[in-house]
Parts: structure tokens; sequence; C-alpha cells
């Protein structure tokens, strides 16, 4: 009954205000995500299956996903919780749709069922904040753990309330949130030689590369630092590039550095068009898989014409502002890292000790992509070896050609 009532008040509220003249007022729309890749010591983005945390089963079971969830997909990127907030002042009924191209939106709330690339609501009831009970609505934060990540993101007070009236149940957040995967390219190339000698290089002629981060976590340990600027293309076509000794890096225990590296990374966020609680929800919600877990990896504030041509959004009626903050997590396999995993694959016994050494990496939900890059650069070393093998011969078969005519000439 209770959710009736909200329903019909919501209706009567919408008619209310269809049927009379409005004086113009605030509606803006913010929106916050984050792509994930996992690249070789070359550069590559190498295509895998995440195994892990941050994966479907973390997400609270009332977010709907459809057949083909992004864990059990093949993709070299990983989108990764865009969550749209609304501000207004008064109630609006709103149509948005989100198109990842070339890709899939696996995951999303409020629900609407659908497969493929793109994620659309319509007749959304955006409330101005208070005014809808959220405490009654809101889906409960369910066992303890699962989903922790999700919820940092309602810490928005000032949002305004997104209601999906349709169906048999009600839905309300203060957001609309999805997720998916698929294909993804990028300018920014990071290349990790031995030692932690880590260049990055731009390939794009409109702009440098800004907001760049590099993070080394060793257990409970981490290295990190804000990186200058890489410049763009310039005009005879060769690549801005950075180059930077990880290792060099300020290194503290990781609980002590966590607050400074989340104070680094929301300023910039803010920067770039988030309000300080929106920055504050984003890096909470990622704060743990970011600058603790184990691991190297680059962090870059994607520009924005990338995110609108990856992920064009539609948002009717159209805001007066629309923000949009992607970061770019690339995760990074180091030659060392590779080098153990190499000398298990090539050990046929699979030596205990060794298999054990790689489990020591502490590779996480990115297991999968480690060892299907290291096995893949293997096999291309294999490919290489017999194409010179192939070469040598052909080249010795001609000598000795030669060498046999020569004679009979004689």
């Amino acid at each position: 009954m209770k959710k009736n009532r909200l329903i019909a008040a919501g209706i009567m509220i919408l008619l209310i205000w269809s049927s009379s003249a409005q004086a113009e007022d605030e509606w803006r729309a913010h929106e916050w995500g984050t792509f994930t890749t996992f690249h070789a010591p070359e550069g590559d983005m190498e295509y895998w299956y995440p195994i892990g945390k941050n994966e479907p089963g973390e997400l609270p079971e009332f977010v709907g996903m459809n057949v083909f969830t992004k864990g059990g997909m093949m993709v070299n990127a990983r989108m990764e919780t865009p969550v749209i907030y609304f501000y207004t002042d008064r109630l609006r009924s709103v149509d948005v749709k989100a198109t990842y191209v070339d890709g899939n939106i696996t995951e999303r709330y409020p629900w609407k069922s659908g497969v493929g690339s793109v994620g659309q609501w319509e007749n959304l009831l955006v409330y101005p904040p208070g005014e809808l009970g959220e405490d009654e609505i809101t889906p409960p934060v369910g066992e303890a753990g699962v989903g922790e990540h999700y919820y940092h993101a309602r810490e928005v007070p000032e949002a305004a309330m997104v209601l999906r009236a349709s169906g048999r149940e009600p839905q309300a957040e203060r957001f609309i949130f999805y997720r998916g995967a698929g294909p993804m390219k990028t300018d920014l190339r990071p290349v990790l030689r031995e030692g932690g000698e880590l260049m990055l290089s731009n390939h794009r002629d409109d702009e440098p590369a800004t907001h760049l981060w590099a993070v080394m976590v060793d257990g409970d340990t981490v290295r990190w630092g804000k990186l200058p600027a890489v410049p763009a293309r310039d005009e005879n076509d060769k690549a801005g590039v950075i180059e930077v000794n990880l290792s060099q890096l300020d290194e503290a225990v990781s609980e002590n550095a966590v607050p400074s590296m989340r104070e680094s990374f929301e300023s910039a966020l803010i920067s770039e068009g988030l309000t300080r609680k929106e920055a504050e929800a984003m890096v909470k919600t990622w704060s743990d898989s970011w600058f603790v877990e184990p691991g190297t990896r680059v962090f870059r504030v994607m520009p924005r014409k990338v995110v609108d041509a990856m992920l064009p959004l539609e948002i009717t009626p159209k805001p007066d502002v629309i923000n949009r903050v992607f970061v770019h997590r690339m995760e990074l396999l180091s030659p060392e890292a590779r080098d153990v995993i190499l000398a298990a694959l090539e050990d046929v016994e699979l030596d205990h000790g060794k298999v054990r050494e790689v489990a020591e990496l502490e590779f996480g939900r990115f297991r999968n992509a480690a060892l299907s890059s290291a096995a893949l650069y293997r096999n291309q070393q294999f490919a290489n070896e017999t194409q010179r093998r192939q070469q040598l011969l052909q080249m010795a078969g001609t000598d000795l050609e030669s060498d046999l005519a020569e004679a009979t000439a004689k």
C-alpha cells in the first residue's frame, strides 16, 4: 500500500506540473565511472576473463543482470560502475539512453530487461532530495560485505532521487547505475621495463594526457605519485613521452598513504566537474581496489571526447549541464612477474615450488589476464623462433644449391 501511494502521489504531482507554466530552474546531470584494462609489459592491451572481487557476485541482489554478465566475457575492457546523478529543483519525467559502442551493458539499476549495447530507461521520475522519502523506498543494504562498494555512491545527499514506477515493483535510487564490457582503444600506451622503468607515450595529436598517477602495491607497502602530463603527438607525428622509475616513487605503508592518495584523486575529479561529495563517493567506491590491491597500475582521467565517443549518453529533457568524468585504470604486468609465470609454464612437470611462486604474485581478479598474457608471449616467441629457424634453413639450402651447381660446372 505504501508503494502504491508513492506511485499515485508521483503521478499526481507530475500531472499538476505538466499542466502549468514553470519558471526556469536547476537541471543538471553528473556522471562518473571507470574503464579497466590489462597490459603486457610492452603496452599491448590483453583480452581477459575477470576472476574474483568486484564482479557480478559482488553486486547487491536487487541489481539487474543480463544473461551475459561481464564476468563471462573475454574482452579487453571492463566498464565498471558508471553512476549518473541528477540535480533538479522540481519533479521531472526523464528518459535516459546510454550506448556502449561495440560493447555490452550487462548490469543496471533501476532494472530494465534487455541485452546488448544499449541501456535505456523511460519515464523515470526525478525528485528533488527530501521529497520522496528515500529511507522508505531505497533498497536496503543487504548482507554485510556483499556489494559494499555499490552503496558508497549513495553518499551524495544533495542529488535527486530517481524512481522507476513502471513494472510490478517500484525501484528507487539516488542515481542510475550500469556497467558492462567490450572493446577499447587508448592513445596512451604504458610500457613497463625491468626494474620498474615506466614509459608512457601519448599518440593523440590534439591534447596532452593529464591527471595521471602511478601506483605500485606490494604487500602492505605502496609506492605512488601523480605524474607529469604527457605531451601530445608533435607535428612530425612523434608521440609525446614521459619516463619514470617506479622504484623511486615515495614509499609508505598502504594504510598511511591512502588518505593522501584519495585527496590527490578527489582534487583532480573535482577540477574535471564532479562535486566534492561525488568525487569522495567515487574514490571511496574504488579505494581498496585502486590503492590496496597488490599490483602495478597507471590511472588517467579520460578525455571527455573519448568518453562521449565510446559511451554516448542521451538525456531527455536535455540538462543545462552534463558533466562526465571517467577514470581509466591500466593494470600492468611487469617483466619480472611474467618471467615467473614463464618459468612455471616451461616446467612440464609443474613443480609445486614454481606454481607457488606464481600464486604469491597475488594477481587477484587479473590472474587469468596475467597467465594468458604470459602464454601468448611464449607462443609468439616460439613462433618467431620457428620463423627464424625456417629462414636460416632456406638460406642454407640456397647456398648449398649454389655450391653444388658451381662444383658440378667444374
